[in-house]
């Protein structure tokens, strides 16, 4: 290629990816966000986030790395991390890897070793890929042994776990993941798990901000070992992640981390999960028992609709951000992820627990909207929106999406910030 025709060709692919760019913002501008295990960053985390910290490494840890010029970002660190460890009752606490998958991989990677057996949910039982899936099983040659649930219920049938780690004498018990409703307390297994000399590993991605605004039970103060999270779900950060857990584990965790896992680290982020995680503890219980009440709201409206729920051991439609539903009274479940993202309103389809259930549901969470600044009122029309949309026969596409957009620019702007 001729070096003029190389320049115009690299022009256009250039305005190409700008022009995209400019219209996701205008699209998720007119779009409503249900999915839940996303939120928004503050403008604020924005901000922080466009510094030379973005083109900046830190290898080691407090200082002690191979690159010069960090010294800053290792005093946010080094602050961040005390707060955090307050914060989450952990004995220690490691901000550095950069999502929620090399976190669960690292805290194998560190804590286990080739063919251990591992008690864990299936991935229909809300166990996040990278807990349960093929290429966590094949890493090690693990022996995966799943938790089963008790029948038409997210929770775990402790028996039958219980007999599981009595029969399989597994190294770690990991629990948390992609599907959480309500606390269980399991301290019966955790006790039994550790009678063996075993871990327990609680992901908490989905939950992290709950927890940190005393809004969800805490798994570390339930005996829980070790504890993985995401920054970017209820806790309202940017794509990163957090391990945290009993100091007896830092060692090992801190040398998978770097130089195994992690090299450069992604400042910008790190320093922006930090920041969103001030943003939310300022709030304290407000912000997490504000975004469970939203969810509980929108659940309400829409099983009036005709959804159906999965509903928590003491009746409620959800303890956390999250609503499964496992049904529609008159439409097909499976349908709903599409149908709705034709009028601009995103939520996903999700695999349901194998014990009384078809294979996919849906999950819906008010995190997102919550943090946008929706009202209770805003809440009900979103949700008397999708119950008329979804049973009108020939719905006119351009009048609802005329709608999400305008309860979309109603919303009050960000909150908790």
């Amino acid at each position: 290629m001729r070096m003029d025709n190389m320049m115009n060709y690299y022009d256009i692919r250039m305005k190409d990816i700008c022009m995209a760019m400019d219209a996701h913002e205008i699209q998720e501008k007119k779009m409503i966000c249900l999915i839940a295990s996303t939120n928004v960053v503050s403008p604020a985390v924005r901000k922080l986030m466009d510094t030379d910290m973005i083109n900046r490494v830190a290898e080691g840890k407090d200082g002690d790395s191979l690159l010069p010029g960090a010294d800053l970002f290792y005093t946010i660190d080094k602050v961040g991390r005390t707060e955090v460890e307050e914060v989450f009752h952990a004995e220690f606490a490691d901000l550095r890897p950069i999502s929620g998958s090399q976190a669960n991989h690292i805290v194998y990677q560190a804590l286990t070793k080739p063919g251990d057996t591992i008690i864990v949910p299936s991935i229909r039982s809300g166990g996040h890929v990278s807990m349960a899936g093929k290429v966590s099983r094949q890493m090690r040659e693990f022996r995966f042994i799943y938790t089963k649930n008790l029948a038409e219920s997210l929770l775990i049938d402790q028996t039958d776990l219980l007999d599981k780690i009595n029969k399989y004498y597994p190294t770690m018990l990991f629990l948390g993941g992609s599907v959480i409703t309500e606390w269980q307390n399991l301290q019966q297994s955790v006790d039994a798990i550790h009678a063996l000399g075993g871990i327990v590993v609680f992901d908490a991605s989905q939950v992290a901000g709950l927890i940190a605004t005393d809004s969800f039970p805490n798994p570390l103060d339930y005996g829980v070992d070790i504890m993985t999270m995401t920054t970017c779900k209820t806790l309202p950060g940017p794509s990163h992640a957090w391990i945290m857990g009993k100091r007896r584990y830092q060692k090992q965790i801190e040398d998978t981390i770097f130089p195994g896992y992690v090299s450069g680290g992604h400042l910008q982020e790190h320093v922006g999960a930090i920041y969103a995680f001030y943003e939310i503890c300022k709030y304290s219980s407000a912000y997490g028992k504000t975004i469970i009440h939203n969810s509980r709201i929108l659940g309400q409206e829409l099983e009036e609709g005709g959804f159906q729920f999965i509903r928590t051991k003491d009746g409620e439609l959800t303890n956390t951000q999250q609503l499964i539903a496992y049904g529609h009274k008159f439409v097909d479940i499976e349908t709903i992820e599409d149908r709705l993202l034709n009028i601009h309103i995103l939520l996903n389809k999700n695999l349901l627990p194998e014990e009384g259930f078809a294979k996919y549901g849906i999950r819906i969470g008010a995190q997102e909207i919550t943090r946008q600044g929706v009202t209770e009122e805003q809440i009900h029309q979103i949700g008397d929106l999708i119950n008329c949309y979804l049973t009108e026969k020939r719905p006119n596409l351009e009048r609802y999406r005329e709608r999400v957009a305008q309860i979309k620019q109603a919303f009050r702007g960000y909150q908790f910030v």
